[in-house]
């Protein structure tokens, strides 16, 4: 027998190999059904975050609609503590660096450069916001540039 025919003939076969796997999983079913429920539960849980999170930025944003309405309609008051409870309740989000944004420019508008400025300093500009950060930052060069 030549040497290459001997190794060809010591090589287990797809079938041999197949029934090794077949035992294994036979003797290994507790560990294998434990694993997959652990894998659908960490599927659902990821889901359920991602879901969770897209909610949470739509509800923002809709939040964020009442206290444009207001400064359309010329009500500062009444946008500017809508524009405080988009901030405080969905801190993080697009819409609260919107809502900060525009809350600084009403300070601005009436000449209170240092909490426009507070304002801006607690704004988010990185993750999801990080459209933002130029707008940002813009406002707050405007900010110092208007306050001297």
């Amino acid at each position: 027998m030549t040497p290459a025919a001997a190794a060809t003939a010591s090589r287990p076969t797809l079938e041999e190999h197949s029934e090794k796997l077949q035992d294994w999983a036979r003797l290994s079913t507790r560990e294998l059904s434990i694993a997959g429920v652990i894998l659908v539960a960490l599927v659902g849980v990821l889901w359920l975050y991602r879901y969770s999170s897209k909610q949470q930025l739509m509800r923002a944003d809709e939040q964020l609609r009442q206290p444009l309405s207001s400064l359309a309609a010329g009500n500062i008051p009444l946008a500017q503590d809508g524009l405080k409870r988009v901030i405080a309740r969905y801190g993080g989000t697009p819409a609260a660096t919107q809502a900060s944004m525009l809350l600084a420019e009403t300070y601005y508008s009436q000449g209170k450069y240092v909490d426009g400025l507070a304002t801006l300093a607690k704004a988010p500009r990185s993750g999801a916001s990080a459209v933002f950060a130029p707008a940002v930052e813009a406002l707050i060069a405007d900010g110092y540039s208007e306050q001297g």
